[in-house]
């Protein structure tokens, strides 16, 4: 690159710097599904295509870089040492465009937190929610589908720190098998799946998938949770699975409570047991996406 003080900047210059922030907030990878690759790409639309080297590089188009660049930062959080903002170039009319040695830093920084996000930049809602009051002794399972425009939607979704989070509860009831369950749902707390790894905000257990095994397993179904009580209730077990189709656009979640322990005397669950889906989505100014829909979803005591 000849971008540095004292050389004329060319139309290949502007189109290097173009090219790795479109790595970050447009899509270079589409239709991927290698771990490595997948997880570069917002989806949003370039403010700036490539230049053509027989025509003069306008202010505009230097601003629509800076533009993007601040965009990636602000969603993500992250500082870069450059002038403008996320609505305006620093760049006039007819001015000189001065080389900006923070320029390559700043795209190394977008392009280093490309999975991070300020959690002002998200919102989680629920998507899908049940419970139950049956008593049941031996499975309770929670399932529902999440569908997507678009297998790159899905990874858009992921890629600008959209996630999936499962919780569950067991309140009420009487007995020690309804008690096991209260206490081995609340020790886990939240689960997150995001676009390459799975985790938990409470403690133990094992965590699997991520959106990444899904998709690049598609047809399959991917354990991404499990937990399993101990002592005596060792064969109760708390398991998220997922699986998506092979356009990878609908994705079906699947959440099993299995009581697998077995008594003589007493041998039943009862008061109520919850499990919510919700979804973590970008919804703010710099970087957004599309909601996904979901099915009404089943919820099934026995």
């Amino acid at each position: 690159m000849t971008y540095s003080a004292g050389n004329t900047i060319l139309a290949a210059d502007l189109n290097s710097f173009i090219d790795d922030v479109e790595d970050i907030f447009g899509d270079n990878n589409a239709a991927s599904t290698a771990a490595g690759a997948l997880i570069f790409g917002y989806g949003e639309t370039m403010l700036q295509a490539d230049v053509s080297g027989s025509n003069t590089i306008t202010a505009t188009q230097w601003n629509n870089l800076w533009m993007m660049i601040h965009r990636c930062a602000g969603h993500q959080g992250s500082s870069v040492g450059i002038g403008g903002s996320a609505s305006a170039g620093p760049w006039s009319a007819g001015n000189t465009i001065a080389i900006d040695s923070n320029l390559a830093p700043a795209i190394t920084t977008i392009s280093t937190n490309k999975l991070n996000f300020a959690a002002g930049n998200m919102t989680t809602s629920n998507c899908n929610a049940k419970s139950g009051t049956a008593s049941w002794s031996a499975t309770t399972t929670h399932s529902f589908t999440q569908t997507f425009a678009s297998y790159d939607a899905a990874r858009h979704f992921h890629n600008q720190g959209g996630a999936m989070l499962f919780t569950a509860s067991q309140s009420g009831g009487s007995g020690t098998q309804s008690s096991d369950w209260a206490t081995l749902l609340s020790s886990i707390g939240t689960v997150t799946v995001g676009v390459n790894t799975t985790t938990i905000s409470g403690s133990g257990g094992t965590t699997g998938d991520s959106f990444d095994d899904v998709v690049g397993n598609a047809g399959t179904t991917r354990t991404i949770y499990t937990k399993a009580s101990s002592g005596a209730y060792a064969s109760n077990n708390y398991k998220i699975e997922c699986s998506c189709n092979t356009a990878k656009e609908v994705f079906t979640w699947t959440v099993t409570f299995t009581d697998g322990h077995t008594n003589g005397h007493y041998d039943t669950v009862n008061g109520t047991l919850a499990s919510t889906a919700q979804e973590r989505r970008a919804t703010g100014t710099y970087i957004n996406s599309a909601a996904p829909s979901y099915s009404a979803g089943s919820f099934s005591q026995s």
